[in-house]
C-alpha cells in the first residue's frame, strides 16, 4: 500500500531548470509533484508547452499544466507525474477566469489488498503575492473537492502550490481530514509560503526541504 511521494516546488521558470529539474524528480523518487511558477505564457505557449511535455515523456513524467491565463510575465501552475507508478490525467474542471489553477486524477499502477487509496485527486495552484483572487480561489478549491469527493467519496486529495498571503484557515475548516503537511519555513528560512494540503497526512512525515533547482 505504498502512497505517492509529495513534492510542492516553485520553479520561478521551468523551461532553462527542466532538465535538471526532472532529474532531480527522478533520483528523489517524487510521484506526484506540484509546480507554480513555471512561467508558460498563453499565447504563445503552444510550442514550449510541447517540448516540457516531450523532455518529461522521454524520462517517464507526464507533465500537464495552467499558464497564467493573462500575458504578464511569471505565474501558472503544473503537475508532474511519474508514470513508472502511477497513471496520471487531467481533469475537465472549469477554472473561473484568471485563476492559476490545474487539477489531475492519478491511479497507481500496481493495486494490492494494502493500498489505501485507488484514486488520488491533485490540484496545483499559485496565488501571487497580495493577489487580489484569493476569496475566489478559496471557494473554487473547496467547491472543486467536494464536488470531487462526491464522485470518488475514498479518494486521497492533494492540493500543493506556492499560496503566498493565501490564508489556509478557510481550506483546513472546510474541506474533510486536511492536513498541512508543510510544517518548516520554505522561502528565505522565515516563512512556510509553499504548501501541502491532503486528507492523507496520517501516513506522512516531516517533510524534507530540497535545495533549489539550478538552471541546466
Amino acid at each position: 500500500g505504498e502512497l505517492p511521494t509529495l513534492a510542492a516546488t516553485n520553479t520561478r521558470s521551468i523551461g532553462p531548470k527542466l532538465r535538471n529539474f526532472s532529474e532531480d524528480i527522478l533520483e528523489r523518487q517524487i510521484t506526484i509533484s506540484m509546480v507554480s511558477e513555471i512561467w508558460e505564457k498563453q499565447t504563445r505557449s503552444k510550442k514550449f508547452k510541447h517540448e516540457v511535455e516531450r523532455i518529461c515523456e522521454l524520462k517517464g513524467l507526464k507533465y500537464i499544466s495552467c499558464p497564467r491565463p493573462s500575458n504578464k510575465r511569471g505565474g501558472g501552475a503544473a503537475i508532474i507525474v511519474d508514470t513508472s507508478k502511477y497513471s496520471c490525467e487531467k481533469l475537465e474542471v472549469l477554472v473561473p477566469g484568471k485563476l492559476e489553477c490545474v487539477w489531475a486524477i492519478s491511479r497507481p499502477k500496481s493495486l494490492t489488498k494494502e493500498t489505501k487509496f485507488k484514486e488520488i485527486i491533485i490540484c496545483g495552484f499559485y496565488s501571487a503575492p497580495q493577489s487580489r483572487k484569493n476569496a475566489k480561489l478559496l471557494d473554487h478549491l473547496i467547491s472543486t473537492i467536494h464536488q470531487l469527493l462526491t464522485k470518488y467519496p475514498n479518494c486521497g486529495w492533494v492540493i500543493g502550490g506556492d499560496k503566498n498571503q493565501l490564508p489556509l484557515g478557510p481550506l483546513l475548516g472546510a474541506l474533510p481530514k486536511a492536513r498541512q503537511l508543510v510544517t518548516r519555513p520554505t522561502y528565505q528560512g522565515r516563512k512556510i509560503y509553499d504548501i501541502l494540503l491532503t486528507n492523507m497526512g496520517q501516513y506522512y512525515s516531516v517533510p524534507y526541504i530540497a535545495p533549489a533547482c539550478q538552471p541546466d
